[in-house]
């Protein structure tokens, strides 16, 4: 089973030779395919995209669409895999650069950027094919009962497109979204949950993740939602910048920046001073987006019984970052 069989369909979407044999790029098609676009789509749904591509009639226009959008990923992702081995020649002697009087080979820093634009152009497919399913979801409901349907529902922020419209030096990267979930997990448990409150914390996660949160009677859980999602975004982005890097590349650096040493050897350079900065303005904007949810909610608690009940008779007074188990002095 593949969605991608001959060289002129990787032409496509990637402008390789026509002479390249097909069975060099094979092995890494395959890793692409089952490693990356099978843990969006699940086996079942990457099983009837397979029949579909397979099949004499392609006449949907939806699921062409989403065909599209896979290729494409396995492809670049395919080649961001393979990159090292793809450009290198393995002789009886051992490995040796693919070079010759006509044709150099590139400089590091051009290898590293083309590696980058790779697994940016491959993992952003890979978004665009989700966002796409989800906004034609009953067009493809192997997907839509799949668990990895239900897993893109876990969190406050389930894309990578939302979470960029929030703080853009995401850069809608699905890889580096998929890295800072545990660290979006942290913020939404530790830093939301105390703020809004059990009960409406597990409403808002179930509503999300059936659906139900554009239904007519959850019109005031929907205008909730932006509220929760940027206070999320910060506080994931404090808690996530140090392991990531500060412009957020998939390898992550600290405002790195190079210095080329010679024609094929850099030196990164990092500034932790800068990078703390970054963290204590994420810190300080996630502060002032929980104050102007905690506004929202006292401003609308009639509307959210879920909020009213878990603050009482008295939100004057009432703190909910403060904790009292463990404290000598008890605040009342």
């Amino acid at each position: 089973m593949a969605l991608i069989n001959n060289t002129a369909e990787i032409k496509i979407y990637l402008p390789v030779s026509t002479s390249m044999v097909f069975e060099r790029p094979k092995p890494f098609i395959d890793v692409a395919e089952n490693e990356y676009l099978k843990a969006v789509t699940g086996k079942d749904f990457l099983a009837e995209l397979n029949d579909y591509y397979e099949g004499s009639i392609q006449d949907n226009e939806e699921w062409n669409q989403a065909l599209e959008y896979a290729q494409r990923a396995i492809v670049y992702l395919a080649w961001y895999e393979g990159f090292d081995v793809l450009n290198v020649s393995m002789k009886d002697t051992g490995f040796v650069r693919a070079e010759n009087e006509n044709n150099k080979s590139l400089f590091n820093y051009q290898e590293k950027n083309l590696r980058t634009a790779f697994s940016k152009t491959g993992f952003n497919s890979l978004e665009q094919l989700i966002v796409y399913m989800e906004e034609n979801i009953d067009e493809f409901p192997t997907w839509k009962a799949s668990d990895e349907y239900s897993e893109q529902k876990d969190y406050f922020i389930n894309t990578a497109g939302r979470f960029t419209e929030i703080y853009n030096a995401l850069r809608a990267s699905r890889l580096v979204y998929m890295n800072i979930l545990s660290d979006m997990t942290l913020a939404e448990d530790f830093d939301i949950s105390p703020v809004i409150g059990p009960t409406l914390f597990t409403k808002m996660k179930t509503i999300i993740k059936d659906g139900t949160i554009d239904d007519t009677g959850n019109a005031a859980y929907k205008a909730l939602l932006p509220y929760i999602q940027k206070p999320t975004a910060y506080y994931t982005v404090g808690r996530c910048v140090i392991n990531l890097g500060a412009n957020f590349q998939e390898k992550g650096l600290f405002f790195s920046s190079f210095e080329v040493i010679d024609k094929n050897a850099q030196k990164e350079v990092q500034d932790p001073g800068k990078t703390m900065e970054l963290i204590d303005t994420a810190n300080d904007a996630a502060r002032k987006y929980k104050d102007a949810l905690l506004d929202y909610l006292d401003a609308n608690k009639d509307d959210i019984p879920e909020y009213a009940d878990w603050i009482g008779d008295d939100p004057d007074t009432f703190d909910p970052a403060y904790n009292n188990v463990n404290k000598k002095i008890q605040r009342m």
